[in-house]
């Protein structure tokens, strides 16, 4: 019954980190947690079947939500999207190149971030040459 279903320990504990962290992907939980696959995966289905929680792709990542709540698609970001935008913001016109080299991470990786963060409108990008450069949207 659905108000018995949060009586159980460690599903009370997910719903309650989740409440605590809206968005957070399913590994995120799980390393948190310190649970492993099976158990997560059970406890979560239930939530998600008796509506406590509500689940959203993101890419490759499944992300959690209480529900009811209103999901704001600029608020999504992963470590790495906030990253992205941070050098970006930090350093107008860097280059997919730049960013790749000083986070560590391929420009293919950071072409999906960026076109993301694009498509939410926080960067522009612009084509000079054989460079991508990105800049910050402002808000005016």
């Amino acid at each position: 019954k659905k108000d018995k279903v949060l009586d159980q320990y460690l599903r009370g504990k997910i719903h309650g980190y989740i409440i605590a962290n809206p968005g957070e992907h399913y590994n995120g939980i799980k390393k948190a947690l310190k649970l492993n696959n099976g158990s997560l995966a059970y406890h979560l289905s239930i939530l998600e079947k008796e509506e406590l929680v509500k689940s959203r792709n993101d890419g490759m990542f499944k992300r959690f939500f209480p529900y009811g709540q209103t999901i704001n698609e600029a608020d999504i970001q992963s470590n790495t999207q906030t990253q992205v935008q941070t050098h970006i913001s930090n350093n107008p016109g860097i280059t997919q190149k730049q960013l790749a080299a000083r986070l560590g991470i391929s420009p293919s990786t950071v072409n999906y971030h960026a076109k993301n963060l694009q498509k939410n409108d926080l960067i522009s990008a612009e084509r000079k040459g054989f460079n991508v450069n990105y800049y910050e949207n402002k808000e005016t």
